[in-house]
């Protein structure tokens, strides 16, 4: 994977191997983007990575010029290729969480400015997770959700401001 714009731009970082995690696509990320610039200043965002992976959204936000980003990652082997990726970059500093995402957002009293979520196709808990993300103002700008398009997302009292399909995968994006 590369990353796609901003002072590390075309780096290369590393997904752990086989197939515990599916990292974001280059399309889908370079989408995403996209969609934010257009209504934010990086330099003035903090961030959460959840379900951070290889950690590509979190990376690419700290390239285009993230304030902070925090990465959260349930598997210890998952959060240590993080770790290394991070390290190629010069970002040893950076905060890598090891725990739950659900139980995260349900004891969160910090909001970040921005929260990607990209948790498992075949996480059971996804709704209660956003819904979550949302009452619990884990976020004070834009929450932004990846999941299978099959599945249908639905937090009631709180539409997706977008959505974008690219195959099997579903972006929304949720603003505040």
């Amino acid at each position: 994977m590369r990353i796609i714009a901003g002072k590390w731009k075309s780096r290369q970082i590393a997904a752990p191997r086989g197939n515990v995690v599916r990292p974001t696509t280059d399309r889908v990320r370079e989408s995403v983007f996209n969609v934010l610039e257009n209504i934010l200043d990086f330099s003035e965002c903090t961030v959460y990575d959840m379900f951070a992976g290889s950690g590509a959204m979190g990376i690419e936000a700290l390239s285009r010029g993230a304030r902070q980003v925090t990465f959260f990652e349930q598997s210890r082997t998952v959060a240590a290729a993080l770790k290394k990726n991070l390290g190629l970059l010069g970002c040893e500093d950076t905060s890598v969480t090891i725990g739950d995402a659900l139980r995260f957002a349900k004891q969160c009293t910090m909001p970040a400015d921005i929260v990607f979520a990209d948790p498992p196709y075949r996480y059971p808990h996804i709704e209660e997770f956003a819904a979550t993300v949302i009452r619990n103002n884990v976020f004070s700008r834009v929450f932004v959700l990846e999941h299978v398009s099959a599945v249908k997302i639905v937090i009631p009292d709180f539409a997706a401001w977008q959505e974008k399909k690219f195959g099997t995968t579903s972006v929304q994006f949720y603003k505040r």
